[in-house]
C-alpha cells in the first residue's frame, strides 16, 4: 500500500490524490488504445473480452 502511494506521488510530482488521478487516467487511455488497435486488426470481441478478463 505504501509502494503505491510513494509511487503516485513520484509520478505526479505532487500529492497523492493527483497521482492517483493521473495513473488512472493513463490505465484508461491504455485501455482505449488497446481497444482500438484489436478493432483495427479485426480481432473478435470475444477474444478482446477474453485478453481483458470480462468475459
Amino acid at each position: 500500500m505504501q509502494l503505491a502511494y510513494v509511487y503516485s506521488m513520484f509520478e505526479s510530482n505532487s500529492d497523492f490524490s493527483d497521482g492517483l488521478d493521473l495513473l488512472r487516467k493513463r490505465k484508461g487511455h491504455c485501455l482505449v488504445e488497446f481497444i482500438y488497435r484489436a478493432a483495427k486488426q479485426n480481432i473478435p470481441i470475444d477474444t478482446v473480452k477474453k485478453q481483458l478478463h470480462v468475459a
